[in-house]
């Protein structure tokens, strides 16, 4: 069983929900149902991308650091694959707005890599304390 920490879950339902509010008007304004559709999509790729990467993280935490090494670059391997394919579905076969759906994810992923990262060297850094 794989404990969770609350903190992280919390600080990326923040940033999602302060992402959501910070888009609602330009998107309400400027954008048409494609656009949101997708922007929706990409962020909810993103959202879901980084829960997996986070439930690695723990599950391999205390494990050697060959094991947790090998579960989260290569966990990080997998989830780009699942991604990439993702996309090429949601793009070819369900003909999502492009742009926006690609953006959003970017943006968005850069956004909660930058919280894992953080939450990784955190949970180092309180194993490593005397």
């Amino acid at each position: 069983m794989v404990k969770l920490d609350l903190k992280f879950a919390k600080q990326i339902a923040l940033a999602t929900v302060g992402a959501a509010l910070l888009a609602a008007y330009p998107m309400y304004v400027w954008a048409d149902r494609e656009m949101i559709v997708g922007v929706v999509t990409g962020g909810a790729i993103s959202l879901v991308n980084v829960l997996i990467g986070y439930i690695s993280v723990e599950y391999a935490f205390n494990k050697p650091n060959p094991t947790f090494l090998k579960v989260v670059l290569g966990g990080m391997g997998i989830r780009l694959s699942l991604i990439a394919f993702t996309l090429i579905l949601l793009i070819k076969v369900f003909q999502i707005h492009l742009y926006s759906l690609i953006s959003s994810m970017i943006i968005f992923y850069f956004l909660y890599i930058t919280f894992e990262i953080v939450f990784i060297n955190r949970k180092i850094s309180l194993k490593n304390r005397p």
